[in-house]
């Protein structure tokens, strides 16, 4: 029975996902997975994994972009990413976003609609906020970072990277901050990477710590 409320749900879902997001550009509704590739080195995809033991759904959203992780082998950090696979600049899964309950699987008509419609809020405030955000590299990219620097692989790096891409001023930016313990992300190899990381600031920001 709840494989077929399983198949159900997420035909429908895709069938209602696909229509509600067709406003954004370069992207792809699967069943169980969207895919953002805006052809020039950016590819996001967000997962719907349906966990048996608690009958509810977990997303996933990993980010790989070409020119970030170029920027950032550049500069070659001697402290590890913050994400175990290299290839990716941001990971998170839905479980850690304290804002939001979980994601059961409905069981009634009502219960599908009300679901759909929240999954479609969570997309939209959450998911692809910081997608686009990621893809367009504009200033909001900072503020996400700044809220989550755990999801992102170099917090302060690809910080960096935005600042110069959009020409930013001291001004615009709280420096400080971002060189701060609190936007590390994990604090291992703590010392080591804010050393590291105000010598980039000094090098490539010509910001005198």
């Amino acid at each position: 029975m709840t494989k077929e409320l399983r198949d159900e749900f997420e035909k429908e879902l895709q069938v209602f996902l696909k229509e509600k997001l067709a406003i954004y550009p370069h992207i792809k509704t699967n069943r169980n997975k969207i895919i953002i590739d805006n052809k020039k080195g950016t590819k996001i995809e967000i997962n719907f994994v349906y966990l048996n033991v608690s009958c509810e759904y977990a997303i996933s959203m990993s980010i790989n972009s070409s020119e970030i992780n170029k920027f950032i082998n550049q500069i070659t950090p001697p402290y590890p990413s913050n994400i175990s696979n290299n290839n990716l600049v941001y990971y998170s899964y839905f479980a850690n976003e304290k804002k939001y309950s979980s994601i059961l699987l409905p069981r009634t008509d009502q219960g599908k609609e009300n679901t759909y419609n929240r999954i479609l809020e969570i997309l939209k405030s959450i998911y692809l906020e910081r997608a686009y955000n990621l893809i367009e590299v504009n200033n909001k990219l900072i503020t996400n970072i700044i809220d989550n620097p755990k999801y992102y692989s170099y917090p302060f790096l690809i910080s960096v990277y935005v600042i110069k891409h959009n020409k930013l001023s001291s001004d615009d930016i709280n420096l400080e901050y971002l060189l701060s313990e609190k936007n590390l992300g994990f604090d291992n190899n703590k010392d080591l990477k804010i050393s590291f990381n105000k010598k980039i600031a000094h090098n490539i920001l010509n910001y005198n710590i």
